[in-house]
């Protein structure tokens, strides 16, 4: 079985604030930094730019990238995520690369693009690892406790 390979990313808009994206989707899902796969051939960090683009609207003139974890995470999915319409067959879940990007400016504010993500609010990191679905935690401890 396969597991999905993506680059996740926080958006900082102060030291300790990061954005937590309101996905669609159940409740279990809800509570996210923005993340999604990567293209073929597509660099992580080309790819976070791209997806940080497309999720939230921000992009150079607004962020900065500031720290990219050192490893790679690994979250897999649980019977009924798996089950999911959409979930490709024989995927177990989600190899991630993190980058932490900072905001140029207190002013910035997210656009969800309304199809995956529908709403954001800048939380502490601590209380985004209580709020995310259980099987997401543990990677989202060892990333953003790395902060």
């Amino acid at each position: 079985a396969g597991m999905f390979v993506g680059a996740g990313f926080g958006s900082v808009r102060t030291y300790g604030l990061l954005v937590s994206a309101t996905a669609l989707g159940g409740p279990e899902l809800r509570r996210r930094l923005t993340e999604e796969g990567l293209d073929l051939d597509e660099e992580p960090m080309v790819g976070a730019w791209r997806e940080l683009g497309e999720e939230t609207g921000l992009g150079e003139q607004h962020v900065i990238a500031r720290a990219e974890f050192p490893e790679w995470t690994v979250s897999e999915w649980p019977a009924e995520v798996r089950m999911m319409k959409g979930k490709s067959p024989g995927r177990r879940g989600q190899v991630h690369k993190w980058f932490l990007f900072d905001a140029l400016s207190d002013d910035v504010q997210p656009t969800p693009d309304g199809h995956e993500f529908v709403g954001w609010q800048w939380v502490e990191p601590a209380w985004l690892i209580e709020h995310v679905p259980a099987w997401r935690q543990a990677a989202y401890a060892r990333v953003l406790g790395s902060l």
